[in-house]
């Protein structure tokens, strides 16, 4: 019995590991990965994207 409780138990961390990455319409594969500006996109440096 005690497989089945540690079963439930690992079963238990990784949901909520994945509620932690979890973004609203995306999740990322590790919490701190991406870094991200205020507005939520990626920081990129000045001239980055064309005008």
């Amino acid at each position: 019995m005690n497989q089945a409780r540690d079963h439930i138990s690992l079963d238990e961390q990784a949901r909520a590991v994945l509620r932690g990455n979890d973004r609203g319409g995306y999740s990322v594969p590790t919490d701190g990965l991406y870094r991200t500006s205020g507005t939520g996109t990626a920081a990129l440096p000045p001239g980055a994207l064309p005008v």
